[in-house]
């Protein structure tokens, strides 16, 4: 999958994918930046993304989902200078304890919300204490967490991708088994908590969206359809509304100040199967392999009307190579993909975190970032074009 345009960056793509990492204008530096600048819809080329002044941007997105429950604050303030001195300028995570039930607090033992006597989290009662200094015993709740990952992330020029909710707290299994999780959104708290989230988070810069969860929209069966749209549809209302001080669950949310997304599940439909024409749906994710990505991302990337596309989630670095996680990510950039995720295990934030930042395959990402924006000019970038004709052979 390749772009037109100038023959020096294709050049450099080849080399790149090739795997000759130690070139030395592929040299590392640091590019911390102090604060970030909200996100748009380019208006130049709306399969891109820019700032609010029209600076485009490539989210090189690394993926933590247990970052809110399993990090200290050192480990935070440690993971984002290591993450931007790799030019990984997005980290993904998701709110515990929504990552499939497997953390129902922070390693400071402070769980996000009310739970009944089975567990269970009631997603419309956070639980909110007084002050917010993690020195003092009962102050630092799960959202203080939650504030000093997002700002400490805006102040090295890193932008938060945030999951309210991993998707089987909606629609249980991974396969659609409703009896497989606990399952507790519907339309009426969904959009509550939504609201609430929007309300706290809407004027957080660097802070975008994503619904879904690795969970599928809809489940088709012989003697059932489980259809769970109004579902993530009632959410996504809630995060506008509460970004715009709205608390009316009305249809009519104004979602022209926040991006949100969906993440699908692997080998089954994304998200512009179900979404793409919806008005909160502000770019398009999927998850799938290279040999479905080849097919999946230029799908989306033809739809009208034009929305962003990228891969959300692939690979994992230690179960894939190094190589094919170079190799899934420069096909989907080279495909239209207006950024790339990593992947490894460090999305569960183990505690030795520290070793599996260092794998080869991370860190050729920063190269990644190199030859999809530092290369070009603003006017080139935005000018990218895929073109399927400039590839040789099968």
């Amino acid at each position: 999958m390749l772009f037109k345009s100038l023959r020096l960056p294709l050049i450099f793509f080849v080399i790149s994918f090739l795997g000759f990492t130690n070139l030395s204008s592929c040299k590392k530096k640091n590019i911390i930046a102090k604060h970030t600048e909200r996100l748009r819809i380019s208006k130049v080329n709306p399969h891109l993304l820019e700032t609010a002044s029209g600076v485009p941007v490539f989210l090189n997105n690394y993926t933590v989902w247990s970052l809110i429950s399993n990090s200290t604050r050192k480990d935070i303030a440690e993971f984002l200078i290591m993450c931007n001195t790799s030019k990984f300028n997005m980290i993904s995570t998701v709110i515990p304890p929504f990552f499939e039930g497997k953390h129902d607090s922070t390693i400071y033992d402070t769980p996000p919300f009310v739970t009944d006597s089975t567990g269970v989290p009631d997603p419309t009662k956070p639980i909110i204490t007084s002050g917010n200094d993690p020195d003092i015993a009962g102050e630092y709740d799960c959202w203080d967490h939650i504030d000093y990952i997002i700002d400490l992330a805006s102040e090295n020029g890193i932008y938060i991708m945030l999951l309210p909710t991993w998707g089987s707290w909606v629609s249980g299994g991974y396969d659609g088994n409703i009896s497989d999780g606990k399952i507790i959104f519907n339309t009426e708290n969904a959009y509550q908590y939504g609201c609430w989230l929007g309300e706290r988070y809407g004027r957080k810069d660097n802070l975008l969206w994503m619904l879904g969860g690795d969970r599928s929209a809809i489940y088709e069966f012989k003697e059932s359809v489980y259809d769970y749209r109004e579902i993530w549809r009632a959410m996504a209302e809630g995060l506008a509304d509460g970004a715009n001080g709205i608390d009316k669950q009305d249809g009519l949310a104004d979602y022209s100040n926040i991006l949100i997304s969906y993440h699908p599940r692997k080998w089954a439909s994304n998200s512009s199967a179900w979404f793409h024409n919806d008005q909160w749906l502000s770019f398009n994710s999927i998850q799938d392999t290279p040999y479905d990505q080849v097919t999946s991302l230029p799908h989306d990337y033809n739809l009208k009307p034009p929305k962003p596309t990228w891969l959300f989630e692939g690979r994992y670095e230690g179960r894939s190579s190094a190589w094919g996680i170079r190799y899934q990510a420069y096909q989907t950039v080279l495909a239209g993909g207006f950024g790339s995720t990593y992947g490894s295990e460090n999305y569960a934030f183990p505690t030795n975190w520290r070793e599996i930042m260092k794998l080869p395959g991370m860190e050729q990402m920063s190269h990644l970032y190199t030859v999809s924006r530092e290369i070009w000019s603003d006017t080139q970038f935005f000018k990218r074009t895929p073109d399927q004709k400039l590839i040789a052979g099968d």
